[in-house]
């Protein structure tokens, strides 16, 4: 699209391998202030900054596993720490102990058209999965391909079929009432909650303060710069 419609592209991420491919220069940021800019083979090849270099540096490794994912500190300090440098077991032996089992899950969306007939989504179909004490479960896939779906029904924040075990006891058939004795599922579903609490005060807050500037303006004064654009958010 860039080279078809002849259009320039400012680039706006955290992802350094999506930068190398997309990218034909590159700015490297940090606490607000530019700290090396230039071609990005060169900035990848041969970084100049300290701060570029431990960006860089702390990417994760492929043919390595250590106990802790380094961070930039890690190597703007002279040593890394041990947990660090040290690499931990991967895969299954066969007798870890089972956090959470999934079996079948599956969640449907309803979507109405015209009067009579309704439209079903298959959100997640029969995910199948387990997850061992101890272990990372990546789940992955593009946009629309059921992540977040997966995860909330997973927190009961979503209906879904199938059955969820979590810590040998399957929450599936678990009153509402009973979930917050399950610590860390209970951990979760509270930030979830705040999250959206802050989020709905965010909005009503923003609504109140543009009825109170609205009040104070006259009949025929038009809006600021700041207010025209806040108003149009």
């Amino acid at each position: 699209l860039r080279k078809k419609r002849r259009m320039a592209m400012l680039f706006i991420t955290h992802d350094l391998g999506l930068v190398a491919q997309v990218a034909d220069h590159v700015v490297v940021m940090r606490n607000g202030e530019v700290r090396e800019q230039g071609p990005v083979s060169r900035v990848f090849a041969a970084p100049e900054d300290a701060y570029t270099k431990a960006l860089l540096a702390c990417r994760p490794p492929l043919h390595a596993w250590p106990r802790r994912l380094p961070v930039v500190e890690d190597f703007l300090n002279a040593a890394l720490p041990a947990n660090v440098a040290t690499e931990r077991q991967r895969g299954l032996k066969g007798d870890e102990a089972l956090v959470l089992e999934v079996n079948a899950v599956a969640k449907q969306f309803y979507f109405r058209e015209g009067l009579w007939r309704k439209r079903t989504f298959g959100a997640v179909k029969d995910a199948t999965f387990t997850l061992a004490r101890g272990k990372t479960l990546g789940v992955v896939g593009e946009s629309g391909s059921g992540k977040t779906t997966l995860g909330l029904a997973l927190l009961r924040l979503e209906s879904s079929r199938g059955q969820i075990v979590f810590q040998s006891r399957e929450i599936q058939t678990l009153r509402a009432g009973a979930l917050p004795r399950l610590c860390l599922l209970a951990k979760l579903r509270r930030k979830l909650r705040l999250a959206r609490r802050a989020f709905h005060h965010d909005e009503r807050r923003t609504g109140h303060r543009l009825t109170r500037r609205r009040q104070r303006r006259g009949p025929n004064e038009q809006p600021s710069g700041e207010g025209r654009a806040t108003e149009q958010i």
